[in-house]
């Protein structure tokens, strides 16, 4: 621990880390999760150490206010990357005194590569470009170190000096063979075609591995899907069965009952009989209790999904053997079976690391056409090439927005930076360069930077413009962004979804084509489609408010974000299986920022009721309900039938929102909430959460006598109520208070989110949206000012300013904005100059 703080400090003779940031990324989320749990511990708050640790969210917002805070980071590169992106408006981010990347050799992975590359390039160049600026100003600093932890790679020393690191110091690459225990890896090949087949032939040769290999030590096993992990503990437990040892995987100290959390008639069966099996589907509470079973040892065999060899902690299933059944699983998108990727599969050799045994084991089943394949995979070291070639577009396009990029030539060297450059000589027929000279090297990246500039153009992301040849300029094309590729930057879309939007929304689009639209965004295109899962998606389109793919694919990916959206509006969540909750999960964490990128698009073209339209989708995202329903049903537990019941009573005041809901009559409001003291904590908490907010205008010269065309500012205070009455006495709890406010309360939505507001300006009757800007709220008040152009019809107006929140709804605020338009002074001279 001491060695991780003290790299991350800059000056090695210091004591203190100041303003300086440690950052740990690594691709799979899940692994944040381990790693912010494991370091928050042994260096947080309450250690010794007493450093702030923190993990992003993904929400920009919110990941701000954490960077701001933090002096260990832990991210995806994702998560890192929209950071990153304003590094030079971030001074935080200047001062990374160390950063941490695991799992290197993700860079040669197509989903996470390209960012990984692009992220590291970035920040090899910050250390650079700080490090020159240092030695001009003559100041005395540590250079930002970079320390890359990977599997073992066949061209590491290119990784290395990519990174920066010195070939003759900095660069450690062990061959596969070198670990803390042998591990002795065997690969059995099937030559059954058929899949299903396959692993029913597979079944046996588990049982006998298992029986006669594992000498009683506990026994891991992967296998392609969730239905397959229980059906291969039963087939563990039937074979035991067919021997009268229906004991053989119990262990002796196994002296207390079975007792599951939740009810689960299979799972307790395999479990009383030593055997269990986890899924990513199953509740959370069963999981856990499955894992801690596995890792007092009372249980000898885990069987868990392919799915989740990335969240299981090693500590927790440590194995004398694992065993790999099978290394195929069916991808619905593509409608065949796929191979695991190769990280996968090490990833799952890594917990044969049982402490006990002086020596750990791993079984590899596979088609035996794999069978070579994976023999020298397992034993060499793997070899990795960038992707990033096929992903560069929407790279490019965010650093022709900060102005990194502003030429074709600039593009080009911002591509030496990368890993990609370094690998075109030394394999330039994977990259299908012509040759390997340095003229091949230079028409290679052009042609890469001319198509990819022409792609961001014809996407209206970007504009080529041509400047003038003078004595200082030869006419060299300058990139510029536009409105379009702004947006796609900012919130992080691929510039394929900006297209789609700029192209498909209309003046006249309502929440239903709004809904189309956000289905059919790029950024859900990767969610998986499972076997037999169409018929399920099809059933479940039979009830939706908006019929959806008529004669349609239910299989397509934007039909089935769709469905599950609406179907979340509808809080029917009983009805999804937990795969297709986990889909949900997955559409919600883009959704909400798709629909921000939404509204500047729309607001871009003056158009208010789209706009309005799709600010009630972002409210119906987050609490999962429609927008014509009741404020109340976004209170946890609240239900129609309390809406009914709340109808026919009889009440002094009307009780429309969740703020009524607090004054209310103690006796009224237990009679329409019986709940219980958890349940009534939970109501309690949403309703003192729930915005009560007034607004407060003020009109340039009170709107009046304001020229024709003049520049007009209106001035808007948001207050929450009760914001002066809180107690004095608690500091401490104020400053508690302060930390969560402005963080939404909503139990069908899956991570933590950012209050935000919008304030916007426009005319009802003619459509059209003047001005519009986005507030988060988290503080007792925000101060906005709009500013739009006056008409050119003289005399009266009256617009609607609209205050409207993306978290909650119920608590929107509408307004009149009245001015007077007379006669500019300048007019008449204006029209004598455009005459000349």
């Amino acid at each position: 621990m001491k060695t991780l703080l003290s790299l991350g400090q800059p000056d090695p003779k210091g004591d203190e880390f100041g303003e300086h940031l440690i950052v740990y990324l690594t691709p799979k989320e899940s692994s944040c999760h381990q790693k912010y749990d494991d370091w928050n511990a042994k260096f947080g708050e309450e250690s010794y150490w007493r450093q702030s640790v923190v993990e992003l969210t993904g929400d920009s917002t919110a990941d701000l206010r954490l960077l701001a805070s933090a002096n260990i980071l832990i991210a995806t590169p994702t998560q890192w990357d929209v950071l990153s992106r304003r590094w030079k408006q971030r001074k935080r981010i200047q001062n990374t005194s160390l950063l941490l990347l695991d799992e290197a050799h993700f860079v040669g992975g197509g989903e996470y590569g390209p960012t990984i590359e692009v992220v590291m390039s970035r920040m090899r160049f910050i250390a650079a470009d700080m490090e020159k600026k240092k030695k001009a100003a003559g100041e005395r600093g540590g250079r930002m170190r970079i320390l890359a932890m990977s599997n073992s790679i066949a061209n590491a020393r290119d990784v290395g000096e990519w990174l920066g690191a010195s070939a003759s110091e900095g660069i450690f690459n062990f061959h596969p063979n070198v670990r803390p225990q042998p591990l002795e890896i065997r690969v059995q090949g099937f030559e059954i075609n058929d899949f299903s087949s396959r692993m029913l032939a597979m079944a046996k040769p588990l049982y006998n591995t298992i029986a006669n290999q594992a000498e009683k030590k506990p026994a891991v096993v992967f296998v392609p899907s969730a239905k397959q992990a229980q059906l291969s503990a039963i087939d563990l437990i039937t074979f035991a069965l067919a021997e009268n040892d229906s004991q053989k995987f119990v262990s002796h100290s196994a002296k207390d009952k079975v007792e599951l959390p939740l009810e689960d008639a299979a799972l307790l069966h395999t479990l009383e009989n030593g055997v269990g099996y986890c899924t990513d589907t199953m509740s959370s509470r069963n999981r856990e209790y499955v894992l801690n079973r596995f890792a007092t040892g009372k249980i000898q065999v885990l069987i868990v999904p392919q799915s989740m060899a990335w969240e299981l902690r090693s500590a927790q299933t440590s194995a004398f053997m694992v065993v790999i059944m099978g290394t195929q699983f069916y991808d619905g998108r593509e409608h065949r079976y796929v191979d695991y990727q190769l990280a996968d599969v090490f990833q799952m050799t890594k917990f044969a690391n049982h402490a006990a045994s002086a020596a750990v084991k791993c079984v590899l089943f596979c088609h035996a056409s794999k069978k070579k394949f994976y023999a020298k995979f397992l034993y060499d070291p793997l070899p990795v090439e960038s992707q990033l070639e096929h992903f560069l577009s929407d790279h490019i396009n965010a650093e022709i927005v900060t102005k990194t990029i502003e030429s074709k030539q600039d593009a080009v060297d911002y591509l030496t930076w990368t890993f990609m450059y370094r690998r075109f000589m030394k394999n330039p027929n994977y990259y299908n360069l012509q040759g390997a000279t340095n003229v091949h090297l230079s028409d290679h990246l052009s042609e890469l930077v001319e198509t990819t500039v022409n792609a961001l153009e014809e996407s209206r992301c970007i504009q080529v413009v041509e400047e003038e040849e003078d004595e200082e300029n030869e006419g060299e094309e300058r990139l510029v962004p536009l409105n379009l590729g702004m947006i796609a930057a900012y919130y992080y879309i691929k510039y394929t979804t900006i297209e789609l939007f700029a192209c498909s929304l209309k003046a006249d689009s309502k929440v239903r084509a709004l809904l189309t639209i956000l289905s059919s965004a790029t950024e859900f295109s990767d969610l998986p489609s499972r076997y037999g899962e169409d018929k399920k998606l099809e059933g479940l389109a039979k009830h939706l408010k908006f019929p959806v793919a008529a004669g349609g694919d239910y299989g397509q990916a934007h039909v089935k974000t769709n469905v599950l959206l609406q179907v979340h509006f509808s809080k029917q969540h009983d009805r999804l299986s937990p795969a297709l909750r986990q889909d949900l999960d997955f559409i919600l964490r883009h959704a909400v920022r798709l629909l921000h990128a939404m509204v500047d698009v729309i607001s871009s073209n003056g158009w208010l009721k789209p706009a309005l339209a799709a600010m009630d989708l972002a409210q119906m995202v987050v609490q999962a309900q429609w927008s014509s329903e009741s404020p109340l049903l976004q209170i946890p537990f609240f239900t129609k039938d309390m809406l009914k019941k709340l109808g026919e009573m009889d009440l002094e005041e009307e009780v429309e929102t969740p703020v009524d809901i607090l004054s209310m009559e103690d006796d009224a409001r237990s009679t329409l909430l019986p709940l219980d003291t958890q349940k009534m904590s939970a109501v309690a908490k949403f309703c003192n959460a729930f915005p009560d907010v007034t607004v407060q205008t003020k009109v340039q010269q009170d709107g009046k006598n304001l020229p024709q065309g003049s520049a007009v500012s209106v001035k808007v205070q948001l207050e929450r109520e009760g914001a002066d009455e809180e107690d004095e006495e608690d500091e401490e709890e104020e400053q508690d208070e302060d930390k969560e406010l402005g963080l939404v309360n909503a139990c069908h939505y899956p991570v933590k989110k950012a209050e935000n507001w919008w304030v916007v300006l426009g005319d009802a009757k003619k459509n059209t949206l003047l001005s519009i800007k986005r507030v988060p709220f988290a503080s007792a008040r925000a101060n906005v000012t709009l500013q739009f152009a006056a008409p050119d019809e003289l005399g009266a107006h009256t617009f609607q300013l609209y205050v409207i929140c993306d978290g909650y709804a119920g608590c929107d605020l509408e307004n009149e904005v009245k001015i007077t338009v007379v006669e500019g002074e300048d007019t008449d001279e204006e029209e004598e100059d455009d005459e000349e």
